[in-house]
């Protein structure tokens, strides 16, 4: 899925959402996702995305997408993610324990956990 990436000097450890686990960060770069947002398709970049070989599912951080200036908006079993002129980008939908962003393109699905 990435469009650029390069690898890291030194790989880097982050905490897993499994207690006491961790995994290795190797590369980073840009990756594309076309999203599904009120029926059309909506190309999303996202910037300095990891890459983690050992985790299953693509994540995306919550914190990492209101840090760079998008909002994030919960309801109940929904979410929608927008830039700050408002444009909506993605729209989310809780699949258990997650949010799976809808996606408009055949690549493995995305999942953004919802931060407490």
């Amino acid at each position: 899925m990435f469009i650029t990436y390069e690898a890291l000097n030194k790989p880097l450890k982050d905490l897993s959402a499994n207690k006491g686990s961790s995994f290795d960060i190797i590369e980073k770069g840009n990756t594309v996702l076309y999203t599904c947002v009120n029926g059309g398709k909506r190309k999303v970049i996202l910037k300095d995305a990891l890459y983690t070989p050992s985790l299953r599912s693509n994540l995306i951080s919550v914190s990492t997408l209101l840090e760079k200036g998008t909002k994030v908006y919960f309801d109940g079993d929904e979410a929608v993610v927008k830039t700050q002129d408002s444009t909506e980008v993605m729209s989310v939908v809780k699949l258990g324990k997650l949010f799976a962003i809808k996606i408009n393109y055949p690549i493995p699905e995305t999942f953004i956990a919802q931060l407490n």
